[in-house]
């Protein structure tokens, strides 16, 4: 008996030496035809047989759990050749980048309900801390799920609450640059730039470490890097990956005034390389308007504004989207009659009447005037000009805020109405100036706003 055993034992062992002979010669043979089609010039056209018997003897268990021909589409040369012959829609057939959103998710305090478009400029996200910004870009990117609503990028359906679509976040083809970097520590800058891309990668390295000025970097460590090096090597690590979205969540907040300007530049560069949407959030009115054509704006979930950044900043629709875009001074006010057909508001928190251009769209509401929009005219005959006095100042480098108070003497360094901003060469003029001085919110400047 223990002979018969191990002769059958030795059977089972020469059947299974022979299979594996078999698949090494398979193998070979596969790889050897392989290498002669892609050869340049090669006509591919009579090789399709070959593609499904290799695609059947290897993956013929999960053939309907992966994409047509995945496997030979890694091959040199062979990244469309499936697609193309199975009929499926290309990529670059889409007429142009698009993402459309409409979804709505509950949050601590209020929901997060929104619904926008954004195409091939750059979308600035703006908005208070806690509007909703990050976890809008985290539903896009399929890091959180929404409870209603609908993601379309380029016509690809990425989740869809109705139908149960919801594309894992790996399979989005999305660039995603967080606020702490996310840098892999245990690999180097090259290979987190490497990461997630298809070879040859050696050759899109160069390209990123070039552009984001990192070359001569490649071969150090994260935390050999500082923190404008790591912010430069996460970009490229999302650039790197051809991404059709990229979702950058306050990318400059945690660098120095330099360090931020420097990569503003770095950021147009690459968005004039990225050919897809990009989505950039930021809580700073300058970065978001330097950089993105069109703004949305966050308030509590909700979009407040949405167009062009010229439209928003200069005619805000409410309060609070004025103050996301760094207005600051505001009254309450109220329609004036006006006999001479010049729309008039009273401002009752400056305790004065004012020229508008545009009449108030309800009975009571706001308005408001930008610091660096007010004007220092030499008399008190211009439209909208009060006497002012000054009850304090601060200052930088180039520029000093002065606080302002209409109509009469300040009681304390805090007993104000106005903030002027102006340049050191006017702020000079005007120390020679005796005081009450003449303080204009020019018509044009002065933004009403309904209740």
């Amino acid at each position: 008996p223990i002979a018969i055993f191990f002769a059958a034992e030795a059977g089972k062992m020469g059947v299974a030496l022979a299979w594996v002979l078999l698949m090494m010669a398979i193998s070979l043979g596969g790889i050897g035809i392989m290498v002669h089609i892609t050869k340049p010039g090669q006509d591919r056209r009579d090789y399709g047989w070959l593609k499904r018997w290799f695609d059947w003897i290897y993956f013929g268990a999960d053939r309907g759990k992966i994409e047509p021909s995945q496997a030979w589409q890694t091959w040199p040369g062979q990244e469309r050749l499936g697609q193309e012959r199975l009929g499926q829609e290309r990529p670059d057939s889409h007429p142009g980048p698009e993402l459309v959103v409409e979804l709505e998710k509950p949050l601590s305090g209020f929901s997060l309900d929104v619904a926008f478009k954004a195409q091939g400029v750059p979308l600035g996200i703006l908005g208070a801390s806690g509007a909703g910004k990050s976890m809008t870009l985290r539903c896009i990117a399929g890091l959180e799920t929404p409870r209603q609503g609908r993601i379309v990028l380029n016509g690809r359906v990425l989740f869809d609450a109705q139908t149960g679509v919801n594309v894992e976040s790996r399979d989005r083809n999305i660039g995603i640059v967080f606020q702490n970097y996310a840098l892999f520590p245990h690999l180097t800058v090259a290979q987190n730039i490497a990461f997630g891309i298809r070879p040859p990668r050696t050759p899109t390295v160069h390209r990123w470490l070039n552009t984001l000025e990192l070359s001569g970097l490649g071969h150090r460590y994260p935390h050999q890097l500082s923190g404008g090096q790591q912010q430069r090597v996460a970009l490229a690590r999302a650039l790197a990956m051809d991404p059709d979205i990229l979702l950058l969540d306050e990318p400059l907040s945690a660098l120095d005034t330099y360090l931020r300007s420097h990569l503003e530049t770095l950021l147009h560069r690459a968005f004039s390389h990225h050919g897809g949407v990009t989505l950039f959030i930021t809580h700073k009115l300058e970065e978001a308007y330097r950089l993105c054509p069109n703004l949305l704006v966050l308030t509590h979930g909700q979009i407040a504004a949405a167009g062009p950044r010229e439209d928003i900043f200069h005619h805000p629709p409410c309060l609070e989207v004025a103050r996301v875009t760094e207005c600051k001074n505001f009254s309450q006010a109220h329609r004036c009659p006006t006999p001479d057909h010049a729309p008039h508001i009273e401002a009752l928190d400056w305790h004065c009447r004012l020229q508008v251009t545009t009449p108030p769209p309800t009975e009571r509401g706001h308005v408001g005037v930008r610091a660096h929009h007010i004007q220092f005219p030499p008399d008190l005959k211009q439209t909208n000009t009060f006497p002012g006095w000054l009850a304090r100042i601060s200052e930088t480098q180039h520029r000093v805020t002065l606080y302002i108070k209409l109509h009469g003497p300040p009681n304390s360094n805090h007993d104000y109405h106005l903030q002027a901003e102006v340049y050191r060469d006017r702020w000079q003029q005007l120390q020679q100036q005796p005081q009450p001085w003449p303080v204009q919110l020019p018509p044009t400047a002065v933004m009403v706003m309904p209740h």
